[in-house]
């Protein structure tokens, strides 16, 4: 119900008006205790001794009739030209009506926007036959602050610089699509996998083992597959690539960057970033299978998680 703002009456109220005159009460009476017009009372209680109850509700402010209303032939071609991709100001030329007569009956029949004349396909849901048969694990590093930000106070020369980072780790079933997540100090190999090991276990206390997961983290995947041996002797003759069903989650789709020939680092490129990785020279396009920090998604299973 969209009532005025200044109402003194909803129709619950209205019903309570109407048993007050039951009672025997004097109209001015009553218009004084509900705070509206005498007027107003004798408008009610004819409303609820022609209609009963029902006639104690909000009506339409719609007339009952529209003389002056567009003709039902010309809103049948306002909208057949609509749906031959046809603009406002051509179908108002073409119809002889003005463009805002235009604008209203497309409104009404819901074509006035470009994207409803071809609604989009229905999502189609994703996921794997059982659960734990694949999860899906990722980590999204968040920015702490120590001060209130400028979207508060307007005040862009206060910042929190140099407060650090949080990093919320998040794993996501993909047939139940059941989440879990933490909140760790760090991004690295550690953090990663205990996460990974405390997400197995909080699955196992759902009823859902973990067969497999797939991650773009190469921490993740490395410890998992080689234990404690380093990184990087682990990754290429352990970790294998699966291609991804088509998923919002997951892509195994090459980087389309088109090749780009050699070029030489500056000195200053050599410098470690104070808050990232350090930089990766430019190397040329090859035909190689691309790891996963160019859109692979590494596939693990869970029995290699060391303990």
């Amino acid at each position: 119900m969209n009532s005025h703002k200044n109402a003194r009456l909803a129709p619950k109220g209205r019903e309570i008006l109407v048993r007050r005159l039951e009672r025997g009460e004097h109209p001015n009476d009553v218009a004084s205790a509900m705070g509206i017009s005498v007027r107003s009372v004798y408008k009610w209680c004819k409303r609820y001794r022609d209609h009963g109850l029902a006639g104690l509700q909000d009506r339409s402010s719609r007339p009952a009739r529209s003389p002056a209303r567009t003709c039902a032939d010309i809103e049948a071609q306002v909208v057949q030209l609509r749906r031959e991709r046809r603009i406002m100001d051509r179908i108002a030329q073409e119809t002889g009506i003005s463009r805002a007569t235009v604008g209203r009956i497309l409104a009404r029949h819901g074509l006035n926007r470009w994207r409803d004349l071809e609604p989009a396909e229905p999502v189609v849901r994703y996921e794997r036959d059982a659960a734990g048969e694949l999860i899906h694990i990722d980590i999204k590093k968040l920015g702490k602050f120590t001060r209130t930000g400028h979207r508060i106070t307007d005040d862009r020369t206060v910042s929190s610089r140099g407060a650090g980072w949080e990093f919320v780790h998040v794993c996501i079933d993909d047939h139940s699509r059941l989440g879990f997540s933490q909140v760790l100090a760090s991004e690295r190999k550690e953090d990663a996998v205990a996460f990974l090991k405390a997400a197995v276990v909080w699955y196992q206390k759902m009823g859902i083992k973990a067969e497999r997961v797939m991650t773009p983290s190469r921490d993740i995947a490395a410890q998992c597959t080689a234990g404690q041996r380093t990184m990087g002797a682990a990754i290429a003759p352990k970790l294998s690539t699966e291609p991804a069903r088509p998923s919002a989650c997951a892509t195994s789709t090459p980087n389309p960057t088109p090749p780009r020939p050699t070029e030489r680092l500056s000195a200053s490129s050599n410098l470690r970033c104070e808050n990232g990785p350090t930089p990766t020279p430019i190397k040329p396009q090859s035909n190689e299978k691309p790891n996963c920090r160019f859109g692979c998604i590494i596939t693990i299973g869970t029995d290699h998680i060391p303990g």
